[in-house]
């Protein structure tokens, strides 16, 4: 399994949504579907890449995962979550699929994807430009203690 989404349904009653490899598996208690939710669910603890009020985008080794909701309610008026798992390291890739699973079971994000890989590239940047900053300053004292 390359990628999974796992998703809450409009109702208790049809069962939650499980969508493995771009196909809609229909029995949400086959065995196909138990393997998906143990993978999905083992996600919770890796590392967070990016999170905010929204969604929260974790990683570890070559695969990344994202937990947000739809812009779809359930039948109470609650938005549907959703947990999405791929196999890669690249955001724009995952957000991709994420759209194109998505709508296997009819339902929309409920964030703009151009406007949250913007954000994610911003971080990235600050983190590098970070990590130069003290990286320079440590060599830096180094160079002063050499010197004088």
């Amino acid at each position: 399994m390359k990628r999974i989404l796992y998703s809450q349904s409009e109702t208790p009653v049809k069962g939650d949504y499980f969508v493995i490899d771009g196909n809609l598996e229909t029995n949400n208690v086959s065995d196909l579907s138990m393997k998906a939710f143990q993978i999905v669910n083992s996600s919770e603890n890796w590392k967070v890449l990016y999170e905010d009020e929204e969604l929260k985008i974790k990683k570890k080794g070559n695969f990344l995962s994202i937990k947000s909701h739809y812009k779809n309610q359930d039948e109470v008026g609650r938005f549907l979550f959703y947990i999405y798992y791929i196999e890669s390291n690249n955001v724009e890739e995952m957000l991709k699929y994420l759209k194109e699973d998505s709508l296997k079971i009819n339902k929309d994000i409920a964030f703009n994807v151009e406007e949250l890989i913007t954000k994610i590239k911003k971080k990235e940047n600050i983190k590098k430009i970070i990590i130069v900053f003290f990286i320079s300053l440590i060599i830096s004292f180094v160079v002063w203690e050499i010197v004088k």
